[in-house]
């Protein structure tokens, strides 16, 4: 079998393979560019699609963000230690 779209064992068969896409795994705009995106869809500037084009981030991450009450909240567990702690541990 060949490495392209149309793959068949015989020449007169043909069987469409659909392309598989592959993200690149990290993002091309910042964390304000994010922000205008999700201010200009929140007061209903321009729809989640115009935004995604104009600023250049995913609809999907315009879509879920703007169903949050506090979208730049952070996740996970907090520090092990404080700020002063880890002063003195610096020292």
């Amino acid at each position: 079998m060949g490495n392209g779209p149309l793959r068949s064992s015989s020449p007169d068969i043909f069987v469409i393979v659909p392309c598989l896409y592959v993200g690149l795994g990290h993002r091309n705009y910042s964390r304000e560019t994010l922000r205008a995106a999700l201010e200009a869809v929140k007061t209903r500037k321009i729809s989640m699609r115009k935004a995604a084009k104009d600023f250049g981030v995913p609809c999907s991450t315009i879509s879920r963000l703007a169903k949050e009450e506090n979208p730049f909240k952070r996740r996970g567990r907090g520090p092990l230690f404080t700020e002063e702690e880890e002063e003195d541990l610096i020292r």
